[in-house]
């Protein structure tokens, strides 16, 4: 019997968090899913942990090397559900995250993909993401360059990914906002208003975020000038410092 969802998890060398990810979602108040996952190569225990799985609803693929978009794309090819659900495997999904996600597509047939809002934690400490959830916002946001969709929480419609031709598999890095991005006059995007994934947050060096900002700028066709870069690379560190020490200066 086909699936209400499928949860795609692509992993590479992830074994101190994938255990907790892979939990998070067999502890969903949904029972009607399956959970893919990708194993993209690692080399450590991940494909042990994965491989130790009973729940008849894994299902554990393991091709080689492929990188994060290659993997994800051949998740979704051997999907079996018309809904695809994004999980990281260092992030953990809340109990309800796939039964609210799934009823609203089932309510809501002209929505493609359907975010939420997220909670950063680092040690201690956890603060709350906020995202538009509007079709109207979503699309501004883009069309200015930003990242409005919490691609962490994100669920989508199988035809819909599909018919973008999936990742962009050039891509290293950014590839969620190249999907969104290049979509984002065709595509209806929005998102509910709950927290649906705590969301482990990571600190990019500068050359990483250096690499993420060049992609960017070829995405939406801009070039940065020195002077902006250092700004902008000085407010990303500066709004970690003040989240992470429970102080929430910015909003995301």
């Amino acid at each position: 019997m086909t699936p209400r969802v499928s949860v795609v998890m692509t992993a590479y060398n992830a074994e101190d968090t994938i255990a907790t990810a892979i939990d998070s979602i067999l502890s969903q108040d949904l029972d009607d899913f399956e959970l893919v996952i990708v194993d993209d190569g690692s080399t450590d225990r991940t494909a042990e942990i994965v491989k130790s799985l009973t729940d008849p609803r894994v299902r554990v693929e393991s091709p080689g090397r492929l990188g994060r978009s290659a993997a994800v794309n051949h998740a979704v090819s051997v999907a079996r559900a018309p809904l695809i659900a994004i999980a990281d495997a260092d992030d953990i999904s809340l109990p309800e995250r796939l039964r609210r996600q799934a009823d609203f597509f089932e309510a809501n047939p002209d929505v493609d993909v359907l975010g939420g809002q997220v909670v950063a934690f680092w040690g201690r400490h956890e603060w709350r993401l906020t995202y538009p959830t509007s079709n109207e916002e979503i699309a501004e946001q883009l069309a200015q360059g930003r990242m409005p969709i919490a691609h962490a929480c994100a669920m989508m419609r199988r035809t819909w990914f599909l018919e973008q031709d999936g990742l962009d598999t050039e891509l290293d890095r950014v590839e969620d906002f190249a999907l969104y991005y290049c979509s984002r006059a065709s595509g209806r995007f929005v998102a509910l208003p709950t927290e649906l994934v705590r969301y482990r947050c990571k600190t990019l060096t500068r050359i990483q975020w250096q690499h993420d900002d060049d992609l960017w700028a070829k995405i939406v066709g801009q070039r940065s000038t020195s002077r902006s870069r250092w700004f902008r690379y000085a407010r990303y560190r500066s709004a970690l410092w003040s989240q992470r020490r429970g102080l929430g200066l910015t909003a995301r």
